[in-house]
């Protein structure tokens, strides 16, 4: 009987696991928007991007992730990926003042 119960609490533990009851969302934003700054104040801009590319894949909707990824682009000098990052930004928020700023500048620059 107790061999039962074992079972019954590994593929309870294994459900919560899949349904992803580890980390809450908020805080996993908080520790991957850390890691990628800290990976981009080391100019390890890649580790950075990935960074930032894992936290979309569970909360596509940042439209600051995409600031953040805009600016490491520019740092690269990837002016295209750039652009296409502030867009993406603006598309998810109308309201990203510093996306539009970043733009601007942007076209001006590759005029």
């Amino acid at each position: 009987m107790s061999g039962r119960f074992w079972l019954y609490g590994v593929l309870i533990a294994f459900a919560f696991s899949l349904l992803g009851c580890g980390e809450p969302m908020e805080q996993k934003k908080q520790r991957l928007l850390q890691e990628a700054t800290a990976h981009t104040e080391k100019m390890d801009y890649p580790r950075a991007l990935t960074t930032l590319e894992e936290l979309l894949q569970s909360m596509p909707n940042l439209s600051e992730v995409y600031v953040q990824m805009g600016r490491i682009y520019i740092q690269m000098r990837s002016y295209r990926d750039a652009i296409v990052s502030f867009q993406e930004a603006v598309a998810l928020d109308p309201n990203a003042v510093e996306a539009y700023l970043q733009l601007g500048y942007l076209y001006l620059f590759l005029k």
